[in-house]
């Protein structure tokens, strides 16, 4: 039987995910580490760092912010809303990494079929296919959840515990196991971008590593590096999802409408006009990145950055106290 190896990944909101698999067309039963890892440390991440994301709700409507106020704001009203809206995405988190390995996997083999490739042969297009597949079942598994802990969190901090609130609503909460719904779109493209980043690109990035290095280091470096860089595209997604469903009147928009305010929201939220040159009495000006883009960028790198730390290490100690 071929060797196996641990495959991670970032998941929802940028998770990492961990299955037993053998290198082949086979998928293997995940151990009892792996998935002590999955049904444990998964959901523990995502719950402990549920003021990270927070943090990039509350952005996703306040262009004004630094990122030390943002985090400020998630904490109005005490403590414990930091974590609000937290239950929901930590309960759908064991489902999401246990599912999501095999899923990828078995679409990876079934892309790798449609291409008529050999064993051993590698193909950045079969693992992207498999990744937008995967992203889609991601997506169905957190999209309930998600939504609701983004309209959680803007209640408490932009309504409830806000001085600036006046004329702004709580807005009805999604139900927790809806699979679908506005934003849904920027969220799965947000997942096949972050899963992509330690399916296809990693692996990549591995190989242009000193081979003299240990391959846990590579494979760690790879990962970190692949996933931090992949947030110039997952940030701006993640806030079009968030932006989506903290606006209550996107719900009531139809698809050509929806495109357009993210368009609009895109352009607001991470380009300025600055002056160019003057032609005459004519004064042009050009588009340049805001403030607002690392920002966004700094906030979601953090929150992946954290969500690899602490789930690889919740598994390398379910492995070194299970595994002999």
């Amino acid at each position: 039987m071929s060797q196996t190896r641990i495959c991670t990944g970032e998941l929802s909101e940028g998770v990492a995910n961990a299955c037993r698999f053998n290198v082949g067309l086979r998928v293997t039963v995940p151990d009892a580490p792996i998935l002590l890892s999955g049904v444990v440390g998964g959901p523990a991440a995502i719950f402990l760092l549920t003021p990270f994301r927070n943090g990039l709700t509350v952005g996703a409507q306040d262009r004004m912010s630094n990122a030390r106020q943002l985090y400020g704001k998630v904490f109005r009203g005490g403590l414990r809303g930091g974590w609000v809206g937290g239950g929901a995405p930590a309960v759908v988190a064991c489902p999401q990494f246990l599912a999501l390995g095999p899923a990828y996997h078995i679409l990876n083999d079934a892309s790798r079929n449609a291409l008529n490739l050999q064993a051993g042969d590698s193909s950045v297009l079969a693992s992207m296919m498999a990744t937008v597949g995967a992203g889609l079942c991601e997506t169905f598994i957190t999209y309930g959840s998600q939504a609701r802990n983004a309209q959680m969190t803007y209640n408490n901090s932009m309504v409830q515990h806000s001085s600036l609130a006046e004329g702004r609503r709580s807005l009805a909460l999604t139900k927790p196991f809806l699979p679908w719904g506005v934003g849904a779109a920027a969220m799965t493209c947000r997942n096949s971008v972050s899963l992509g980043s330690v399916r296809t690109l990693s692996p990549l990035l591995a190989k242009r590593m000193p081979q003299n290095w240990d391959s846990t280091v590579r494979a760690t470096l790879a990962d970190l590096s692949a996933a931090t860089a992949t947030c110039v595209f997952s940030a701006p997604l993640s806030q079009v999802f968030n932006f989506l469903v903290t606006t209550p009147e996107s719900s009531r928009l139809s698809t050509r409408e929806q495109f357009a305010m993210m368009q609009q929201f895109l352009r607001r939220q991470y380009f300025v006009e600055a002056p160019w040159s003057n032609t005459g009495l004519r004064q042009e000006s050009r588009l340049r990145l805001s403030p607002v883009a690392l920002r966004d960028f700094g906030m979601r790198s953090v929150y992946v950055a954290s969500v690899f730390t602490l789930f690889t290490s919740s598994e390398r100690f379910f492995c070194h106290i299970m595994r002999p």
